[in-house]
């Protein structure tokens, strides 16, 4: 089965192509080929290693990048304390990439983890996605119960009430981005300051993803590999299901599915408006993402 760790839409680029490969030396790890990585603020160089026949993946960060260097130490840290837990990367149908070690050389951080195989779940039809997504974040909540007191704070958590705070900036963002769109962010805008102490009341914390998109699943011939954990934090209850909801919009199947597991309505839609609003203030979004974001945002005004 082919390997689909490194994101979609990179391309492969030679090792002298940049100033950052040409500097990046892992060994006893033999680089077998790099890619850049480049979103809002984003930008890594992500690898293929081998060493002793055995195949990684490696991501770096330059030192220089504070950024993006802050974003790869946490990931290090939750991995190294999701590799603490109890049975962490034994279930027998679900798990996530081996930590093998971090290496800090030529003013460069690489976090070196197990490669994986399968294929992104977007390839498999929305039944099976829902089923997937489902296995999924309950594995995410029993990983978080395993983590003991002294280590939660190395993952860190998002509160509610930044969740809130942020909302204004987003909106922001987001009006300057999407210029045709600004009556509807509006709405949203107002539907998030009337309903916002919904998020505020009683949170429940528990490990989430927060980025638990399709290209972050992979199903391999024996086991679903969950990767890409820069962004995990303890965080409400609903951010997980929020998350996957913007991520399958676009079927009424899944998102009536995922919408039964949050009781609280009007929070659930606030929290769609913030993140929707979120997603929108990057440079580059696919039309097709945008019309779900938007179509989201629609539907969470009339909650």
């Amino acid at each position: 089965m082919k390997s689909l760790h490194m994101p979609i839409s990179t391309t492969m680029v030679s090792l002298t192509e940049a100033d950052s490969l040409n500097k990046l030396d892992i060994s006893p790890y033999q680089i077998l080929g790099s890619v850049f990585k480049k979103g809002n603020f984003k930008k890594y160089t992500l690898s293929y290693a081998l060493k002793s026949g055995q195949k990684y993946f490696v991501k770096t960060a330059s030192l220089s990048d504070e950024r993006n260097l802050e974003t790869l130490n946490r990931e290090i840290s939750i991995y190294q304390t999701l590799m603490k837990t109890k049975n962490s990367y034994n279930k027998k149908d679900i798990a996530i990439p081996r930590y093998k070690t971090s290496i800090l050389r030529n003013d460069l951080l690489s976090l070196v983890i197990q490669e994986v195989e399968g294929e992104s779940i977007l390839k498999r039809n929305i039944s099976k996605r829902v089923e997937v997504y489902s296995k999924c974040i309950k594995f995410v909540r029993e990983l978080g119960d395993k983590v003991n007191s002294e280590d939660l704070k190395l993952i860190g958590k998002r509160t509610v009430f930044q969740e809130v705070v942020m909302y204004p900036f987003l909106l922001a963002v987001s009006l300057h981005r999407n210029p045709k769109h600004f009556l509807l962010l509006l709405k949203g805008g107002k539907f998030f300051a009337l309903n916002f102490l919904r998020i505020l009341t009683n949170p429940r914390y528990v490990l989430t993803h927060r980025d638990l998109h399709g290209e972050n699943i992979l199903v391999g011939d024996k086991k679903i590999y969950i990767v890409d954990w820069e962004n995990a934090r303890y965080a409400d209850s609903y951010m997980e299901y929020v998350v996957i909801l913007l991520a399958t919009w676009s079927s009424k199947r899944s998102r009536n599915y995922f919408l039964s597991f949050l009781e609280d309505k009007k929070k659930a839609a606030s929290l769609i408006i913030k993140m929707a609003t979120h997603y929108l203030t990057e440079e580059r979004v696919p039309n097709w993402k945008k019309k779900d974001y938007l179509d989201a945002i629609t539907w969470a005004i009339k909650v």
